[in-house]
């Protein structure tokens, strides 16, 4: 399978040839000798290609090792000494020894096994102090939720709906459009009242007006051969109501980025409040529990490893790289939607924002 035969790559092969343009343009060297800026453009275009090869290769196989015994997830990594990449499968604990039923390598690629337990959807309890009732215009970062059951979720960043201006927040899905006492995703209609705190913050019962209305949600398809690629949706409101401002972490940069292998990131979530993991694989493939609604696939995730990174009421919490713009901002990377005890998984913001048709908002 060639990378020219794969258009989910087309967008690395773009990549691969800015850089290589790039390389071309730089000034020659003397005699014998190699420029630092020759020798850096030279390796991002090694790097790029290692990782569209790689990606090849994961998508080739990854239907096989998804079925085998105990595997949720399939993504890509650093080796342990951070050179080459390496094929990361997260297996759930059982009789088995880890890496049983596993190749070492695969398509050239060697595979490192990482032990979890099910990933799952993180509403519902406990809590910590960023589930308390905030004064308008409340922060990002904290306890939020629909009025179609006792659950809470977490409000990420503030966005402008790029159509029309509308300003408001996104979320995860199945915290906004949760409906049924099952908090199912995309239950709820468009135009379903949104609360800070959610619910289960505040004695089962909307205790102050909505902030908002559900504009619009991606839908979560329950299949294990599903192709998802975000569970977010976008909630209607006003500045006035809501803050550009994360809890424990400050206004957002709009410049938003792409994870790094090995980064440490942030989020700041209503039931963790402030924390920090590093990110351990990405372009991941995912099962993820949705209880007795069903199991969902998804596609291009990241996955963040860190102690007590998240937990259950954390989903749609910003995920933030330490990385920072110009003006002293720290950059987007992702949404928090789903974690198992060991670990974190983020929709990229990119997804995000280009599935929901939105931006980040940093007006005043």
């Amino acid at each position: 399978m060639s990378i020219e035969t794969v258009p989910r790559f087309q967008w690395l092969r773009r990549i691969l040839a800015s850089v290589t343009v790039a390389l071309l343009l730089l000034p020659a060297s003397p005699a014998g000798s190699a420029s630092p800026e020759r020798g850096a453009a030279a390796a991002a275009v090694a790097r790029v290609a290692a990782m569209a090869a790689a990606m090849e290769t994961q998508t080739f196989h990854e239907r096989d090792l998804l079925a085998t015994p105990g595997v949720v997830a399939v993504g890509l990594g650093d080796g342990r000494a951070g050179g080459e990449l390496e094929l990361h499968v997260y297996r759930t604990d059982g009789d088995r020894a880890l890496s049983d039923g596993l190749p070492a390598l695969v398509g050239g690629l060697p595979v490192r096994v990482f032990r979890t337990n099910a990933f799952r959807a993180l509403d519902g309890p406990p809590g910590f102090s960023h589930r308390q009732s905030f004064a308008l215009p409340v922060p990002m970062g904290v306890s939020t939720g629909n009025n179609n059951g006792c659950s809470a979720g977490t409000l990420g960043f503030r966005v402008v709906r790029i159509s029309d201006g509308v300003p408001g927040y996104v979320t995860a899905a199945h915290i906004a459009s949760a409906g049924t006492s099952q908090f199912c995703p995309n239950a709820a209609k468009v135009g379903e009242p949104q609360f800070q705190p959610g619910l289960l913050d505040g004695s089962c019962a909307a205790g102050s007006p909505p902030i908002g209305r559900l504009g619009r949600t991606t839908r979560v398809a329950m299949s294990t051969d599903a192709s998802n690629r975000v569970d977010a949706s976008f909630v209607k409101s006003r500045r006035s109501w809501v803050d550009k401002y994360i809890l424990d972490i400050g206004d957002p940069s709009p410049a938003i980025a792409s994870p790094i292998i090995g980064e440490t990131v942030q989020k700041s979530g209503r039931t963790t409040g402030l924390t920090q993991g590093t990110v351990v694989s990405t372009n991941v493939t995912l099962l993820v529990g949705y209880g007795v609604c069903g199991v969902a696939k998804f596609l291009r995730q990241i996955i963040v490893a860190g102690t007590a990174f998240v937990q259950p009421g954390d989903s749609g919490a910003a995920l933030l790289s330490l990385r920072k713009d110009r003006s002293g901002r720290y950059r987007p990377i992702g949404l928090i939607f789903a974690g198992s005890d060991q670990f974190a998984a983020a929709n990229p913001i990119r997804d995000v924002m280009a599935a929901l048709g939105t931006a980040i908002d940093t007006a005043d």
